[in-house]
Formats: structure tokens, C-alpha cells, sequence
């Protein structure tokens, strides 16, 4: 019998032999980015930067009327395609009020967040938001997640699949208060370099399984109000 492993996934499912090597049926796990181009005219829901040599458009913050919004991983302004970029502050700096509007953020995983060191207080306040993916954020250069969700007090589905947190030093409070959510998958979230955890869950009262990965999870010692 033979077996083999991808990911937590083991495929034991034999076709066939062919010239006395076995066949194997691999589970497809490639999935298209439905948010990869947006459609005409989309950017003007934006206020937003050009950067013609580099064909980036930096969204500086969203002026749209829409509750649901997409996020597109390219934009075409005047026939040109250029790649997304997004900073803290693109949704940080939005007045409170104007937060409680937005239902559900939904992002490309082509969008360019590299350049962000500090996703702290990222989405604070969006207090009738049930759905954020951000699965496809790179977050390989943060060092602060403080705060990121803190108040999602509506927020019942959120994708962190693609996280890289092996740099990460702060993640205070960063799901503070989100009463609506049941499951949080953590299971890629290395924290061994974290050192502040302090009320990283406190308020989430109606949540019922965490997961994490034994190997790299780490809390640190001295941690309040968990």
C-alpha cells in the first residue's frame, strides 16, 4: 500500500500500476483568485496613488458607498493595469463612524502588503463586519498585530490561512472582543518570537476551538488576561 502526504492531507487512493510504478490521484489544491483583476472603472470606489514606473496603485482609502467590498489584486485605470498595494492606515485611518458601514472585506491573495511592518489596530472598530479574508496577505515583515481585530464584535468567518507570524513581537489584544466567533484557525501562526499576548482573546465568549500547532506555538511567560 502506499501512501502519501500533503500538508495534514494523506492520499492512499491507487488508480492503478504502470510499468510497476503505482499511480497516485493528489488532491488538486490550487485555487483560482476570483478577486485577480477588477472590473472597469472599480478603482474609482478608491482614493489612490499611481506609480507609473512601478505599476503599483497604492489604495489610500475606500470613498465607495458599497457594505461588501472587494479589494482586487490589479486595477485598470485608463487602459493601464497596475498591481494593488494597501498600508495600515488604508483601513486603519477610517473615521470610526464610517467603519460600522462595512460587512464584509474580501481581498485578492495577489494584493501587495509587503511593505507593511505594523498591521496594529489594521481593523479596529469595524464593529458589523462577519467576514474578512486575508488569507493571501503577506506578512512576513510584521512585527505588530496589536489590536488588528479588536471590536469585530459581528465577525464570524475570518481567513488568516496564509499568515506568516514568525516575526511577530505583539499580539495584544488582537482579537479582543470578537464575541460572534466560534472557530479560529491559528495553525500556521508561529509565535515563538512573540512576547506580548497579554488579552489576545479576552471577550471572545462564545469561542469554542483555537487551533494551533504544538511545534510552533508558544506563549509567553507572564501573560494576562489571555
Amino acid at each position: 500500500t502506499y501512501a502519501k502526504k500533503l500538508g495534514d492531507e494523506f492520499m492512499d487512493d491507487i488508480d492503478g500500476i504502470n510499468e510497476g510504478y503505482p499511480i497516485f490521484k493528489f488532491q488538486n489544491t490550487t485555487s483560482d483568485d476570483k478577486y485577480a483583476v477588477a472590473p472597469e472603472n472599480a478603482y474609482s470606489n478608491w482614493d489612490y496613488t499611481l506609480d507609473n514606473e512601478k505599476n503599483i496603485i497604492l489604495l489610500n482609502s475606500y470613498v465607495g458607498s458599497e457594505s461588501d467590498v472587494i479589494i482586487y489584486g490589479k486595477y485598470i485605470v485608463n487602459g493601464h493595469q497596475y498591481k494593488t498595494q494597501i498600508t495600515r492606515e488604508t483601513f486603519a485611518d477610517i473615521e470610526y463612524r464610517e467603519k460600522s458601514k462595512f460587512t464584509s472585506l474580501l481581498f485578492s491573495h495577489n494584493i501587495d502588503t509587503s511593505n507593511i511592518a505594523r498591521m496594529s489596530s489594521m481593523f479596529y472598530g469595524y464593529t458589523s463586519l462577519t467576514n474578512i479574508d486575508i488569507g493571501g496577505f503577506n506578512t512576513a515583515n510584521v512585527i505588530d498585530m496589536s489590536f488588528m481585530f479588536c471590536d469585530c464584535n459581528k465577525l464570524t468567518s475570518l481567513n488568516l490561512s496564509g499568515f506568516d507570524t514568525s516575526n511577530v513581537e505583539s499580539m495584544i489584544s488582537m482579537f479582543h472582543s470578537c464575541r460572534a466567533l466560534e472557530n479560529l484557525d491559528l495553525s500556521k501562526f508561529d509565535t515563538r518570537n512573540t512576547t506580548s499576548m497579554d488579552s489576545m482573546f479576552y471577550g471572545c465568549s462564545n469561542m469554542k476551538n483555537i487551533l494551533v500547532t504544538k511545534e510552533i506555538w508558544s506563549t509567553p511567560d507572564n501573560v494576562s488576561g489571555m
